[in-house]
Formats: C-alpha cells, structure tokens, sequence
C-alpha cells in the first residue's frame, strides 16, 4: 500500500512514489532497419530513434518487458552539434546506431571518423512508467476494433493488432503491480507530465 498522494507532489513524483520498490534494466538495440525495425504499414516514414529494450522487475510480482524510444532529440550529439553543423546528421545517425556519445566527430574523404564517449544514459523509470502508464488506457476499450478505430488504424491491421495485444499485457501487468486505485493514480500522472 502507497502512501496517501501529497496534494504537493509534482506527476514526476507521484511515479517515482509509486514505483517505489521497482527496478528497470535497460539494453540499447540499434536503430538499424535491417535489424530492428519491419517496414511501417500504409508507406509510414520511419523516423530515427535511440531504441531500449526495457525490463521492469520488483514489487514480488512478474516482469514487464518493453521496448521504448526516444526521439532524435535525447541525442547528446543534438544538442552537441546544432542543425546548422555539418556533422550534426552525421553524429545522430552513428549515436543511433552505437549507442555510444559521439566525443568528436571529422569529416574525411571516405566519410566521418567518430571519436566515441560513453555509452548514453538509458530512459528513466519513471518516463518508462509513464509511458506504459498513458498505454494502459487500452484496457478501457471493449475490443481491439474499438481502439484500432479510435486510433485512425483498420480492424484488419496485424501491427497494430500486434501493438494493441502487447499493451494489454503489459497494462494487465502494471495493474496486477500497482493495483487498480494505484494504476489510476499513475495514469493521472502520466497524463501531467
């Protein structure tokens, strides 16, 4: 049982309370097409992204497994090198490829020579739990048709079939881990951020 909510606390708090007792690995997986990502249905663009598989463990309950992504813009090379740089593409896409801070980057007659820093900081808990927390909302519609219908996507989409299943497990999963009042509580939370 949680505390009782503090009419003080800020959403980013209200998560890190409630997800007190919880620990997250992170894995870094390539933006590579070839290796990660299926062609995007109905000719979508793919837009580049640091990409995690996410482990979500504690509470005695099971584990959520997750992958979650981050916009260009988490980069360290964004905000290193602005849009007017040369090397500003060039240090995003090796980033979302490696994993890996771009320390410096130099053009050379075959390309780009990349001094590489360290490996970039995973999501945090609580942008993982807020983000599963907004997806929880599947559990409100009475049937996948509803929700694909409300998402703009055809009841005959298989990824979006796909992506509707695994937000029902694993919203199935943060309320067998939070409980139902608590669930909500995140959800609102989520919802501020």
């Amino acid at each position: 049982m949680t505390k009782a909510k503090d009419v003080t606390e800020t959403p980013e708090e209200i998560i890190e309370r409630l997800a007190g007792g919880l620990e997250m690995e992170a894995r870094f997986v390539t933006f590579s097409p070839r290796s990660q990502h299926a062609e995007p249905e109905g000719g979508a663009k793919l837009f580049p992204s640091l990409n995690w598989k996410i482990t979500i463990f504690g509470k005695g309950v099971g584990q959520i497994d997750c992958s979650y992504s981050q916009g260009i813009a988490h980069c360290p090379a964004y905000k290193r090198f602005p849009p007017s740089h040369e090397a500003h593409r060039p240090a995003i896409s090796w980033e979302i490829e490696n994993g890996r801070e771009v320390h410096e980057i130099h053009s050379t007659e075959t390309g780009w020579r990349v001094v590489q820093g360290d490996p970039i900081d995973p999501p945090s808990l609580v942008a993982v739990l807020a983000s599963l927390a907004i997806d929880a909302d599947v559990l409100d519609y009475a049937s996948f048709a509803d929700w694909a219908d409300c998402f703009g996507l055809s009841s005959g989409s298989i990824k979006g079939r796909k992506t509707y299943d695994q937000c029902v497990e694993n919203s199935l999963k943060l309320r067998a881990t939070f409980g139902t009042s608590d669930l909500e509580e995140l959800m609102d939370a989520a919802r501020d951020l």
